[in-house]
């Protein structure tokens, strides 16, 4: 038997069937996306950008998100591939 043969049994035993790798760590980056494609979410299903005056927590918090992001010359780059809503205009 090769090496490699040994290494597949060896994996294949059902003793390691519930073994399973760790999840990867979600980075700020990925946060960032995450928060942003919200933000472009809601602004696509409601068809207006967020205010600061708005009628809910949710639209209040996405302009804050916002603006924060449009702010940060660095975050609007890195966000413009993700930016479906058309958020990011210059």
């Amino acid at each position: 038997m090769s090496w490699t043969e040994d290494l597949l049994e060896l994996f294949n035993d059902p003793i390691l069937a519930d073994v399973k790798p760790f999840p990867q760590k979600i980075t700020s980056d990925d946060r960032l996306v995450e928060d942003f494609v919200q933000v472009c979410d809601w602004v696509m299903e409601n068809g207006f950008e967020p205010r600061e005056e708005g009628a809910d927590f949710t639209e209040r918090k996405f302009y804050r998100r916002l603006l924060s992001i449009r702010n940060d010359e660095e975050k609007s780059a890195f966000l413009k591939a993700h930016d479906t809503a058309n958020l990011l205009n210059d």
